[in-house]
C-alpha cells in the first residue's frame, strides 16, 4: 500500500527547509567563515614578518678573548679594566679583592697529598676569581654587570650580593660581584704539546 504525503506537509516542508538551511548558514557557517578569514589574515601577517626577519643579515659575532697570558701585570690590568667598566656604568668602585679565598677541598682519608694522575692531561686554563664592590643606583649596578658580561675578554659573574641603604626608590645600592676570569697556563700547554 502506498502512502501519499499530505500536500500541506509538502508545502510547509518546501518553505521551512530553505529557511532552516539559511538559518544554519547564518548562525554556524558565517561565523566560522569570519574566524577563518581572520586566521588567514593573521597567517599572512606572520609570514610577512618571518620574511622580513629572514631577509635581515646575520649580526656579526663579536670576538671575545677567552684567556689572558699569565704575565705579572695581568691582575693590575684586570683591576684597571674593572675600574673603567665601573666609571662607564656610573658606579663607584668602593672595594676589591683580587685574590679571594679558595673553597676548601675535602681532605682524603689519608693525610698524604693526592698525586696527579699521569693519564689525565694537565689543565691548560686556570680559573681565577676576584671580588669587586661597587656602589650606585640599581640601574647603574645592572649596567655594570651587563658591561662586564659583554667585555672583550671572557668573564663570568659567579655571585652577586646586593644591598640597599634604604628601602626607597632611587636609594644607593652596594653590590659585591664575584667575577671569574681565565688565564692560560703555558707550562701545561707545553706538556700537552710535547705529549702529542
Amino acid at each position: 500500500m502506498k502512502r501519499e504525503i499530505d500536500p500541506i506537509v509538502m508545502q510547509r516542508a518546501a518553505i521551512w527547509v530553505p529557511i532552516v538551511a539559511v538559518l544554519l548558514s547564518v548562525l554556524v557557517v558565517y561565523p566560522a567563515w569570519g574566524r577563518y578569514s581572520r586566521l588567514r589574515a593573521d597567517v599572512e601577517q606572520k609570514e610577512a614578518q618571518l620574511k622580513a626577519v629572514l631577509s635581515r643579515p646575520v649580526p656579526a659575532r663579536r670576538s671575545v678573548v677567552p684567556t689572558a697570558d699569565p704575565k705579572p701585570d695581568e691582575p693590575p690590568r684586570f683591576l684597571e679594566e674593572m675600574r673603567a667598566v665601573a666609571r662607564a656604568s656610573h658606579c663607584t668602585m668602593v672595594g676589591f679583592d683580587l685574590t679571594p679565598k679558595e673553597t676548601a677541598k675535602p681532605k682524603t682519608s689519608s693525610e698524604e697529598p693526592a698525586k696527579p694522575d699521569p693519564n689525565k692531561p694537565p689543565e691548560i686554563i686556570r680559573t681565577v676569581r676576584a671580588k669587586v664592590e661597587v656602589e650606585a643606583g640599581y640601574p647603574a649596578v645592572r649596567a655594570f654587570m651587563s658591561t662586564v658580561l659583554s667585555a672583550p675578554r671572557l668573564y663570568a659573574i659567579t655571585s652577586v650580593e646586593l644591598t640597599r641603604s634604604q628601602l626607597v626608590a632611587g636609594a644607593t645600592c652596594r653590590a659585591v660581584v664575584e667575577i671569574e676570569r681565565y688565564i692560560l697556563d703555558p707550562v701545561a700547554l707545553a706538556k700537552v704539546a710535547v705529549a702529542k
